[in-house]
């Protein structure tokens, strides 16, 4: 009697090979999971794909007028509203990612046990989802800043490798938290938790020119991931920075850390997320 195949019942995405050395049809097969992310999550909503432009909105204008009055005058910041308008709409590309992430493979399931692919796409389609939402706002962000009185610098011209970069360090991290979260349940509520200090050790609402007189803080928010990236951010839509190489280069390392540990990871623990899936 003939063994059954290990993929008996599965539909196998591009049988001809490998699924794994096929880069075309796995981005494809990314970039479709991706784009039916974002149609089920705004599926039945009468606004639609606005409703990802409406939250920003919403969230920006309310901290910029709150930390305006509260917190403008010792902020340092000129334009302390743009000044929020930038960090806020990254953070929210990041977290998006970072909390997608706890779920998307106990989301995808279904797909799983029907089809036969790598599974990392999975984590790629949420990192790709966040980033078209996240270019979807761009457009919103430039028009409030023009509104705020910003003009355009000539930093702007490296948004897009911002962006990419930007992408890259949200990809792996996105890797790593997505075979944890299968393994080990308690993932989402403690990412939840954790994303609460790290948004108020980021320099999203106040400079870290505003903590010299604490060294503590700087040195924390120094060591943040995500604060080369806020600043690269506000180096292209506020006010070019002398030190943006060093910028680029502190982001490109954590790029690649997070790239590498991901993928590392995500390797180590597929047999562990295959047995509980």
């Amino acid at each position: 009697m003939n063994s059954a195949s290990p993929h008996e019942g599965r539909v196998i995405v591009n049988p001809e090979r490998d699924p794994w050395a096929s880069p075309s049809s796995i981005w494809r097969l990314a970039a479709a999971l991706a784009k039916k992310r974002i149609a089920d999550r705004f599926a039945g909503s009468w606004m639609g794909y606005f409703w990802s432009l409406i939250y920003p909105i919403v969230l920006v204008s309310v901290y910029a007028t709150v930390f305006s009055v509260i917190a403008n005058p010792e902020s340092g910041q000129q334009n302390y509203a743009a000044y929020i308008c930038t960090g806020l709409v990254f953070w929210l590309f990041v977290s998006g990612c970072l909390t997608e992430s706890t779920t998307a493979l106990l989301e995808a399931k279904p797909l799983i046990s029907q089809c036969f692919f790598p599974r990392w796409v999975i984590s790629c389609a949420v990192s790709l989802s966040n980033l078209f939402l996240f270019l979807c706002t761009l457009p919103v962000l430039w028009v409030a800043l023009l509104f705020l009185g910003v003009t355009p610098q000539w930093g702007l011209l490296l948004l897009p490798v911002v962006l990419i970069i930007s992408w890259a360090f949200s990809f792996g991290i996105t890797l790593a938290l997505t075979p944890l979260s299968v393994v080990y349940r308690d993932m989402q509520h403690i990412v939840n938790l954790a994303l609460t200090p790290a948004f108020f050790l980021s320099p999203i609402l106040y400079s870290t020119e505003s903590l010299a007189d604490s060294p503590l803080l700087v040195w924390l928010v120094r060591l943040n991931p995500a604060t080369p990236f806020l600043h690269l951010m506000r180096h292209c839509f506020l006010s070019p920075r002398a030190d943006v190489l060093v910028l680029l280069g502190l982001s490109v390392l954590y790029a690649i850390v997070s790239l590498v540990c991901g993928i590392w990871l995500f390797r180590k623990m597929e047999r562990a997320v295959a047995i509980r899936l």
